[in-house]
């Protein structure tokens, strides 16, 4: 349980400042010209309106929708700056675009008090920068990734337990190709 990953699930809406607490229905588009949603605001959810609507059908769900464009430049610039915040838990942290950031904790255990200690107080620093996360800590960067982006938080010790633990996701969950 050496690597940390924190997959930020909301980061295309969270660009936008104030977008998930917006008292309006808001959704980020999948594609350039917003055909399809990507993400929606807890509003928007309210109104039926779930990832991989086309915009037509979302629109007449709630016709005060805002489809905002996906600004992937934000959305890296703004991993940037959670990558530069992280460097107080370890000097190494990569970037996992679009959604995730991966740290090498290994060095970094004992000087936080122990694997339990540093997640929380990863999981307390995001959040308190404003960002829906999930943080996973795990024996492999990519697993730690995987079981992140599919919602698994918390510290997954050992490569037993991460194997069970990625045998129970689908393959896709692995971020391969369909074809692979």
């Amino acid at each position: 349980m050496h690597w940390l990953a924190i997959y930020l699930p909301a980061l295309p809406l969270e660009v936008y400042p104030g977008a998930l607490s917006s008292p309006l229905p808001l959704a980020v588009g999948q594609d350039p010209r917003g055909e399809r949603v990507l993400l929606c605001n807890a509003v928007a959810e309210g109104r039926g309106i779930r990832p991989g609507l086309a915009a037509g059908a979302a629109l007449a769900l709630a016709a005060d929708l805002r489809i905002l464009p996906r600004h992937p430049e934000a959305e890296q610039a703004a991993l940037g700056r959670l990558a530069a915040w992280c460097i107080r838990f370890t000097p190494q942290v990569s970037l996992a675009p679009p959604h995730a950031l991966v740290l090498d904790v290994a060095a970094s255990l004992h000087l936080f008090g122990g694997a339990a200690a540093l997640l929380t107080s990863v999981e307390t620093g995001v959040a308190g920068l404003g960002y829906e996360r999930t943080c996973c800590l795990a024996p492999t960067p990519g697993g730690a990734l995987a079981l992140a982006g599919q919602g698994q938080s918390g510290i997954v010790a050992g490569r037993a337990a991460l194997r069970s633990a990625l045998a129970a996701r689908p393959v896709s969950a692995l971020g391969f190709a369909r074809r692979a």
